[in-house]
């Protein structure tokens, strides 16, 4: 008799437990949907960026480097007649 009081205290123990975790992980779940909906809303509002068209020399490297394979920095500024910054 005793142990099947004790059983039904457990699972009553377990339930309320069980609905504690429910209600705790659907209230995080509903902050974090909020949280996500203020993130898109103000990215709706943002500007779209504007994009720059390459530089000349930009243009310049990567035609060599599409052209001629992977080059080492050295190899790149000697044949385009330019400083190491600009290709490395």
């Amino acid at each position: 008799m005793m142990d099947e009081v004790l059983g039904w205290g457990l699972v009553t123990l377990f339930i309320a437990l069980f609905i504690a975790q429910s209600i705790i992980f659907a209230a995080l779940l509903l902050r974090l949907r909020k949280k996500l909906h203020s993130i898109k809303a103000q990215r709706a509002w943002e500007p779209f960026q504007i994009i720059e068209r390459p530089s000349q020399t930009t243009l310049k490297v990567l035609k060599e480097l599409s052209a001629s394979g992977s080059l080492e920095a050295r190899e790149l500024s000697e044949r385009l007649g330019l400083s190491r910054e600009y290709t490395a």
